[in-house]
């Protein structure tokens, strides 16, 4: 079963120092310092639900008759319990989205809310993404492969939510972030991708429903998203030129000039790194349109849809991984961009 696990998220207040314009340095600091926690408690909740992604591999591999059945038992039985415990506790540790703090920047506090509501909200998601797992082991152990379809197709239809759920966050932060800022082209890239992702399960969702999907409507909102995000690629990237640009001929007359001078050619260094990532990642996506587009021309066979998407998933995820290791880079120098600040 091929279930793609790009499940993504870029942080709202890697976009300093364009906050700082419009915070005081103690609120960036505390805005920032919510971020960073909130941020925590998602990989944390995105830990177990990638190690649910690999449970469901390994269920796949005893469906496909590749482990004995008591080997498969004997190893998934007590990992089953062991998530069932550890989403248990992370539901009872986050039961709501704890508020954001006062920062006298309504745009900043509400695009905090939405980060926190999304972060909390997943702890109900990976509920039921449990519960698809224990349907996946039982119709595996009775040869049910009705409802093991089934199962793998509710599994795709929940990753489609989740990120869904984090394109409304994303959408929301964009009230928070300065114009002509580079994170505003950065967000709306992701978006972009993760549109072109969702359609991707929807995909595969309908194969395991057996129902035959529309390449070609699928083909046209694929070709939308990578406009869109094609759109917030050149638009952050000339907004990071224009960052550069804005410093030249500027005299640092002080020691805060010149670490405010350094900061933004850092900062900027780190956009173009993630702008390259994300032209990858378009290139990428780019590939699912041209499968979906020959399916609706007739030059391809629907039936080979899951290995389509399995080899679009192999391409995608090396740079999924860079993605999330730069915004954690971009997090950490707004983290230290406030500290000083306050210094």
């Amino acid at each position: 079963m091929v279930r793609l696990t790009a499940i993504l998220f870029l942080i709202l207040f890697a976009a300093a120092p364009a906050s700082a314009r419009k915070l005081a340095p103690e609120d960036l600091a505390r805005a920032v310092n919510f971020a960073q926690r909130m941020q925590a408690v998602y990989e944390e909740g995105m830990a177990l639900s990638f190690d649910m992604d690999g449970a469901e591999e390994y269920i796949d591999s005893f469906y496909a008759g590749d482990i004995e059945q008591a080997e498969f038992i004997s190893a998934l039985d007590p990992f089953l319990n062991n998530m069932n415990a550890a989403v248990t506790d992370f539901r009872a540790r986050y039961p709501r989205a704890p508020s954001p703090p006062s920062i006298g920047s309504p745009e900043h506090e509400r695009s905090l809310m939405g980060f926190a509501n999304m972060v909390v909200g997943l702890g109900d998601q990976l509920v039921r993404q449990l519960e698809v797992l224990q349907r996946l082991r039982n119709a595996a152990l009775t040869g049910d492969d009705n409802e093991y379809d089934i199962a793998s197709a509710d599994s795709m239809a929940l990753a489609g939510e989740m990120i869904l759920s984090e394109n409304v966050s994303l959408e929301g932060s964009l009230l928070a972030i300065t114009a002509g800022h580079p994170q505003r082209g950065l967000v709306k890239a992701v978006i972009g991708g993760n549109e072109a992702i969702v359609v991707a399960m929807h995909v595969i969702e309908a194969v395991f429903r057996g129902a035959e999907f529309d390449a070609g409507v699928y083909a046209l909102g694929v070709e939308t998203s990578l406009r869109d995000a094609g759109r917030g690629i050149a638009e952050g990237e000339k907004a990071a030129r224009q960052m550069l640009a804005d410093l030249e001929g500027k005299f640092a007359k002080t020691n805060a000039d010149r670490y405010g001078a350094e900061f933004i050619g850092e900062l900027v260094k780190a956009y173009e790194r993630a702008f390259v990532i994300e032209r990858a990642i378009l290139e990428s996506e780019r590939g699912l349109l041209d499968y979906l587009r020959a399916v609706n021309a007739g030059n391809e066979d629907a039936d080979g849809a899951l290995e389509e998407m399995a080899d679009f998933q192999t391409n995608l995820n090396e740079q999924i991984n860079q993605r999330l290791e730069e915004q954690n880079i971009r997090l950490e120098m707004a983290a230290e961009f406030a500290r000083t600040l306050q210094k």
